[in-house]
């Protein structure tokens, strides 16, 4: 979002203010000027005029809008799990199968992540351990 804002305002917005400033001056020119024959065309040109002046004013406040997203945060530092918070984490979480891509549940990594054989302490359902590369987290899968 901070890249985004930072790219010099919105594209568009100063000529269309521009052009929907004439389009609005030559339209209610036109509707109050007694040039013959102008009153069935008085309605529509007042019509095309007050929407010009609606989008003038639109398109000039984005023009003149400054967005003060303020400055981009840090990232959070991700701290890796122990041993002893794996193997707890490992006894209370539910039998979970085996695929080859699939989500950390400590830092949410979609990857396919390293695989081990279980040792002991770990729960005996079993037959793989995942190992995230980002948190070092463990989780047991079947």
């Amino acid at each position: 979002m901070w890249e985004a804002l930072q790219v010099g305002g919105y594209r568009f917005v100063k000529p269309v203010t521009i052009a929907s400033f004439l389009v609005s001056a030559v339209m209610l020119f036109l509707a109050i000027s007694p040039i013959p024959p102008n009153w069935p065309w008085n309605i529509p040109l007042v019509i095309v005029a007050i929407f010009g002046a609606v989008t003038m004013v639109v398109c000039g406040l984005l023009w003149f809008d400054t967005p003060r997203a303020g400055p981009c945060p840090a990232a959070l530092a991700i701290v890796p799990y122990s041993r002893t918070e794996n193997l707890h984490l490992m006894r209370a979480q539910p039998v979970e199968p085996y695929c080859a891509k699939c989500t950390c549940p400590g830092c949410g990594d979609h990857a396919t992540h390293r695989v081990r054989k279980p040792t002991e302490g770990e729960p005996d359902w079993s037959t793989a351990i995942r190992g995230c590369r980002v948190c070092e987290r463990e989780w047991a899968q079947h």
